[in-house]
Protein backbone atom coordinates (compact mmCIF):
# COMPACT_ATOMS: atom_id res chain seq x y z
CA UNK A 1 0.00 0.00 0.00
CA UNK A 2 2.77 2.43 0.86
CA UNK A 3 4.65 1.56 -2.33
CA UNK A 4 1.59 2.13 -4.50
CA UNK A 5 0.74 5.44 -2.82
CA UNK A 6 4.32 6.69 -3.27
CA UNK A 7 4.25 5.69 -6.96
CA UNK A 8 0.92 7.50 -7.39
CA UNK A 9 2.34 10.54 -5.62
CA UNK A 10 5.40 10.68 -7.89
CA UNK A 11 3.38 10.04 -11.06
CA UNK A 12 0.88 12.80 -10.30
CA UNK A 13 3.68 15.23 -9.42
CA UNK A 14 5.72 14.51 -12.55
CA UNK A 15 2.82 15.21 -14.88
CA UNK A 16 3.21 18.86 -13.84
CA UNK A 17 6.67 19.64 -15.34
CA UNK A 18 5.92 17.43 -18.35
CA UNK A 19 2.58 19.06 -19.21
CA UNK A 20 2.83 22.66 -17.95
CA UNK A 21 3.64 25.67 -20.10
CA UNK A 22 5.32 28.72 -18.58
CA UNK A 23 4.48 31.30 -17.26
CA UNK A 24 2.27 29.92 -14.51
CA UNK A 25 0.29 32.58 -12.70
CA UNK A 26 1.81 35.83 -11.41
CA UNK A 27 3.99 34.29 -8.69
CA UNK A 28 6.36 32.14 -10.73
CA UNK A 29 8.20 34.99 -12.54
CA UNK A 30 8.51 36.87 -9.24
CA UNK A 31 10.17 33.90 -7.53
CA UNK A 32 12.59 33.50 -10.43
CA UNK A 33 13.45 37.22 -10.30
CA UNK A 34 14.16 36.95 -6.56
CA UNK A 35 16.42 33.94 -7.13
CA UNK A 36 18.34 35.90 -9.77
CA UNK A 37 18.55 38.97 -7.52
CA UNK A 38 20.06 36.84 -4.78
CA UNK A 39 23.14 36.34 -6.94
CA UNK A 40 22.94 39.85 -8.42
CA UNK A 41 21.94 38.60 -11.88
CA UNK A 42 18.85 40.79 -12.06
CA UNK A 43 18.82 44.60 -11.74
CA UNK A 44 16.82 46.16 -8.95
CA UNK A 45 16.85 47.99 -5.64
CA UNK A 46 17.35 44.78 -3.65
CA UNK A 47 20.14 42.41 -4.62
CA UNK A 48 22.33 39.88 -2.88
CA UNK A 49 21.69 39.27 0.80
CA UNK A 50 19.45 42.34 1.03
CA UNK A 51 16.80 40.54 -1.04
CA UNK A 52 16.52 37.97 1.76
CA UNK A 53 16.11 40.68 4.40
CA UNK A 54 13.32 42.37 2.43
CA UNK A 55 11.55 39.25 1.21
CA UNK A 56 8.61 37.54 2.91
CA UNK A 57 10.03 34.21 1.69
CA UNK A 58 13.77 34.20 2.49
CA UNK A 59 13.96 30.43 2.97
CA UNK A 60 12.06 29.72 -0.24
CA UNK A 61 14.36 31.98 -2.26
CA UNK A 62 17.44 30.30 -0.82
CA UNK A 63 16.16 26.77 -1.47
CA UNK A 64 14.91 27.58 -4.96
CA UNK A 65 18.25 29.20 -5.79
CA UNK A 66 19.99 25.84 -5.25
CA UNK A 67 18.25 24.51 -8.38
CA UNK A 68 20.65 26.57 -10.50
CA UNK A 69 22.92 23.52 -10.53
CA UNK A 70 20.43 21.86 -12.89
CA UNK A 71 21.36 22.36 -16.58
CA UNK A 72 17.87 23.55 -17.56
CA UNK A 73 16.06 26.87 -17.90
CA UNK A 74 14.72 28.76 -14.88
CA UNK A 75 11.17 28.07 -16.05
CA UNK A 76 11.87 24.33 -16.02
CA UNK A 77 13.65 24.63 -12.68
CA UNK A 78 10.54 26.24 -11.23
CA UNK A 79 8.13 23.55 -12.44
CA UNK A 80 10.45 20.74 -11.30
CA UNK A 81 10.92 22.35 -7.88
CA UNK A 82 7.14 22.61 -7.56
CA UNK A 83 6.82 18.91 -8.42
CA UNK A 84 9.44 17.99 -5.82
CA UNK A 85 7.57 20.16 -3.31
CA UNK A 86 4.35 18.25 -4.01
CA UNK A 87 6.16 14.96 -3.38
CA UNK A 88 7.74 16.36 -0.21
CA UNK A 89 4.34 17.39 1.16
CA UNK A 90 2.91 13.94 0.38
CA UNK A 91 5.74 12.09 2.09
CA UNK A 92 5.63 14.46 5.08
CA UNK A 93 1.89 13.85 5.34
CA UNK A 94 2.50 10.11 5.24
CA UNK A 95 5.10 10.31 8.01
CA UNK A 96 2.83 12.42 10.21
CA UNK A 97 -0.23 10.19 9.75
CA UNK A 98 1.91 7.11 10.39
CA UNK A 99 3.17 8.70 13.60
CA UNK A 100 -0.31 9.29 14.96
CA UNK A 101 -2.04 6.20 13.54
CA UNK A 102 -0.71 3.52 11.14
CA UNK A 103 0.93 2.74 7.81
CA UNK A 104 -2.48 2.02 6.30
CA UNK A 105 -3.67 5.52 7.23
CA UNK A 106 -0.42 6.97 5.87
CA UNK A 107 -0.97 5.25 2.52
CA UNK A 108 -4.53 6.58 2.35
CA UNK A 109 -3.36 10.11 3.24
CA UNK A 110 -0.67 10.15 0.53
CA UNK A 111 -3.11 8.69 -2.01
CA UNK A 112 -5.60 11.47 -1.30
CA UNK A 113 -2.92 14.19 -1.58
CA UNK A 114 -1.34 12.79 -4.77
CA UNK A 115 -4.04 13.77 -7.31
CA UNK A 116 -4.47 17.25 -5.88
CA UNK A 117 -2.13 18.50 -8.60
CA UNK A 118 -5.21 18.25 -10.78
CA UNK A 119 -8.05 19.37 -8.48
CA UNK A 120 -8.56 21.53 -5.38
CA UNK A 121 -4.91 22.61 -5.26
CA UNK A 122 -4.15 26.10 -6.56
CA UNK A 123 -0.43 25.92 -5.71
CA UNK A 124 0.28 24.64 -9.21
CA UNK A 125 -2.22 26.88 -10.97
CA UNK A 126 -0.87 30.03 -9.30
CA UNK A 127 2.77 29.02 -8.77
CA UNK A 128 2.66 29.60 -5.00
CA UNK A 129 6.01 27.93 -4.37
CA UNK A 130 6.71 29.14 -0.78
CA UNK A 131 3.24 28.20 0.41
CA UNK A 132 3.52 24.69 -1.03
CA UNK A 133 6.91 24.00 0.59
CA UNK A 134 5.75 25.48 3.90
CA UNK A 135 3.17 22.68 4.10
CA UNK A 136 5.98 20.11 4.02
CA UNK A 137 7.80 21.87 6.87
CA UNK A 138 4.53 22.20 8.81
CA UNK A 139 3.76 18.49 8.53
CA UNK A 140 7.32 17.56 9.49
CA UNK A 141 7.02 19.84 12.53
CA UNK A 142 3.78 18.14 13.57
CA UNK A 143 5.38 14.72 13.10
CA UNK A 144 8.44 15.62 15.17
CA UNK A 145 6.22 17.28 17.80
CA UNK A 146 4.15 14.10 18.03
CA UNK A 147 7.41 12.17 18.35
CA UNK A 148 8.42 14.50 21.24
CA UNK A 149 11.67 15.46 19.51
CA UNK A 150 12.84 18.65 21.21
CA UNK A 151 15.65 19.58 18.81
CA UNK A 152 13.88 18.86 15.51
CA UNK A 153 10.59 20.37 16.66
CA UNK A 154 12.42 23.59 17.51
CA UNK A 155 14.38 23.66 14.23
CA UNK A 156 11.31 23.00 12.09
CA UNK A 157 9.29 25.62 13.95
CA UNK A 158 11.96 28.20 13.10
CA UNK A 159 12.00 27.02 9.48
CA UNK A 160 8.21 27.47 9.26
CA UNK A 161 8.54 31.06 10.50
CA UNK A 162 10.82 31.88 7.55
CA UNK A 163 9.05 29.77 4.92
CA UNK A 164 5.69 31.50 4.51
CA UNK A 165 4.06 34.31 6.56
CA UNK A 166 0.51 32.92 6.57
CA UNK A 167 1.68 29.43 7.54
CA UNK A 168 3.79 30.98 10.30
CA UNK A 169 0.82 32.97 11.65
CA UNK A 170 -1.45 29.91 11.61
CA UNK A 171 1.14 27.82 13.46
CA UNK A 172 1.70 30.53 16.08
CA UNK A 173 -2.06 30.96 16.61
CA UNK A 174 -2.49 27.20 16.96
CA UNK A 175 0.35 27.06 19.50
CA UNK A 176 -1.19 29.92 21.49
CA UNK A 177 -4.38 27.87 21.75
CA UNK A 178 -2.67 24.55 22.50
CA UNK A 179 0.13 25.57 24.87
CA UNK A 180 -1.98 26.83 27.84
CA UNK A 181 -3.82 23.49 28.31
CA UNK A 182 -0.46 21.73 28.01
CA UNK A 183 0.92 23.83 30.86
CA UNK A 184 -2.13 23.10 33.00
CA UNK A 185 -1.50 19.37 32.57
CA UNK A 186 2.31 19.40 32.64
CA UNK A 187 2.45 17.40 35.89
CA UNK A 188 1.28 14.36 33.94
CA UNK A 189 4.13 14.71 31.40
CA UNK A 190 7.47 12.96 31.50
CA UNK A 191 10.76 14.89 31.53
CA UNK A 192 11.14 14.96 27.74
CA UNK A 193 7.59 16.19 27.22
CA UNK A 194 8.06 18.95 29.79
CA UNK A 195 11.30 20.03 28.13
CA UNK A 196 9.63 20.10 24.71
CA UNK A 197 6.82 22.23 26.12
CA UNK A 198 9.31 24.71 27.64
CA UNK A 199 11.35 25.01 24.43
CA UNK A 200 8.32 25.44 22.15
CA UNK A 201 6.86 28.03 24.54
CA UNK A 202 10.08 30.05 24.46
Amino acid sequence: GIGLSVCLLIAMALQYPFSTTFPIGPDAPAHIRDALKLTKEYPGDSTGVSILARSAYPLSITLFNTTRILPISWADRFTWWMAIGHIAVGISLGLFVYRIHSWQAAAIGMSIWAPLTMVFNNHFASGTLPQLWSLAFLLLFLERFAAKSVIWSSILLLIILFSHPITAVLVLLALLIVIPPYWLNRKHFNTQEQRLLQVITI
